[in-house]
């Protein structure tokens, strides 16, 4: 083997390889990125492995002698980061000699042999818009569970119909969904759930190519591969059935809520310093008779926060409504929106709110569940510290022993998707007791 390439354009391809090399490899050759140089075609590739997923790009060299080498990835993507220029490589027996302006290196060879073989997707194939399939992925993967005890949900589910596909995930507390038309000449209708983690990696290469380009998508039972400009992207499977989150999302709402988006997470941002550590609770009260959304944290013994922000409400009632949500996952919700404003829709406290953009290339909302707040976290009252009056204390214990208790109406909500690939669990929390000065974590849960 002998080629010459620039080493801006050979750093570009030991980055993508790089992100499919396990930090701690089972096997010395699982660490290893495959180097082919093909004469005919003036092509290098490099592919890498770790059996889960598997990245293989090319690009054009100079290359003089076809030839295979297998170097390990990490040192050989740390060598190259040092260098500059026009790398001359070069192939005696295992030792990979690599020459440059003012030095060489030398790298000792797997064998080649060794290395696995790149699994191919499948006969299906179907064909997204890079743009559309980036944001659908930016929409959901945050959504997915992080719990790899239940693996089927640890990732983003994809289906793919005649006239529609829909990518969604979920951690059992909230869900996100967007879904676009699809018109494409499939025998039938097809499903899969590609791993948080490899997701996380796809999702890097795909904001380096072109929002023109496209990708393709070949799929097996076992694997699926995206196809894309110099690169190809194979990812496992997870086994299983995903659950039916559809079911979960409301049919109708009561009232709209439309909002900047910069506003409300500017918002939220600065009631989250004074928000419960572990509850981590923001109540929202919606005025709707004076348009504007109040945001409302308290943290025992420390203070409060409020802010107010303007807002539009589509609503029935010129009642105010308050709702407690976890400020994290709103905040999640909000953040992953892409358009400059977002609509809130909601019914009772009780039951799930969904955050969606207003207008988009995709249709896109996150279900977030509602933290119920029987009492407390009024926002006309000082916050309770351990300064208050003693005649105080019993007062203030049994209004804290009020706040954040899951209301059994949420279970019922949540309660209807079964997970077939064992027994149906259930996460539904009890409304439970907070201790004494000290408000309970919220539980609720969409159980999958």
């Amino acid at each position: 083997m002998n080629f010459t390439i620039e080493q801006d354009k050979l750093s570009q391809l030991l980055d993508a390889a790089s992100l499919a090399i396990p930090t701690r490899p089972t096997d010395p050759i699982l660490g290893a990125i495959l180097l082919v140089a093909d004469v005919e075609t003036q092509t290098l590739s490099t592919t890498s492995f770790n059996l889960s997923l598997g990245i293989h790009s090319k690009t054009k060299a100079n290359i003089k002698t076809s030839g295979v080498a297998a170097l390990p990835g990490k040192l050989l993507a740390d060598t190259i980061g040092y260098l500059k220029g026009e790398l001359c490589f070069e192939l005696e027996e295992r030792t990979c000699i690599i020459s440059h302006s003012s030095g060489k290196r030398r790298i000792q060879s797997f064998n080649p042999s060794e290395f696995p073989q790149l699994p191919s997707g499948g006969e299906r194939s179907i064909t997204l818009p890079v743009k559309k399939f980036l944001a659908a992925i930016r929409a959901t993967l945050f959504a997915a569970s992080k719990d790899e005890t239940r693996p089927i949900i640890s990732g983003v589910n994809f289906k793919f119909e005649r006239d529609r596909w829909q990518a969604g995930a979920t951690d059992s507390h909230r869900l996100a969904i967007v879904s676009a038309p699809f018109d494409a000449d499939i025998a039938e209708n097809v499903e899969f759930t590609v791993s948080y983690k490899n997701l996380q990696e796809i999702e890097k290469i795909l904001s380096t190519k072109s929002e023109n380009s496209t990708c393709t998508l070949e799929f097996n039972s076992n694997f699926v591969e995206f196809n894309l400009p110099n690169t190809r992207i194979t990812s496992r499977l997870l086994e299983g059935e995903f659950p039916k989150l559809d079911s979960l999302i409301p049919t109708s709402f009561q009232h709209e809520f439309y909002i900047d988006k910069a506003a409300l997470e500017t918002g939220l941002r600065r009631v989250a310093t004074l928000a419960e550590k572990k509850s981590k609770t923001v109540k929202t009260i919606w005025d709707v008779k004076n348009q504007q959304l109040t945001l409302y944290t308290e943290s025992t013994d420390v203070g409060n926060a409020i802010e107010s922000v303007v807002m539009k409400a589509n609503s029935g009632s010129d009642e105010q409504i308050g709702i407690g949500f976890n400020l994290t996952y709103l905040a999640e919700a909000v953040k992953h929106v892409t358009t400059d404003e977002i609509v809130i829709k909601a019914n009772e406290p009780s039951r799930p709110a969904i955050v969606c953009p207003v207008g988009g290339i995709l249709n896109q909302l996150t279900l977030v569940m509602p933290v119920l707040i029987s009492s407390g976290y009024e926002i006309d009252k000082p916050a309770n510290t351990n300064t208050a009056p003693a005649s105080n204390q019993v007062e203030i214990a049994q209004t804290q022993s009020g706040n954040n208790v899951e209301s059994p109406e949420v279970a019922e909500t949540v309660a209807q998707v079964e997970s077939e690939n064992g027994a149906q669990t259930s996460e539904i929390a009890q409304p439970t007791k907070a201790k004494r000065n000290r408000q309970s974590k919220p539980k609720a849960a969409v159980t999958v």
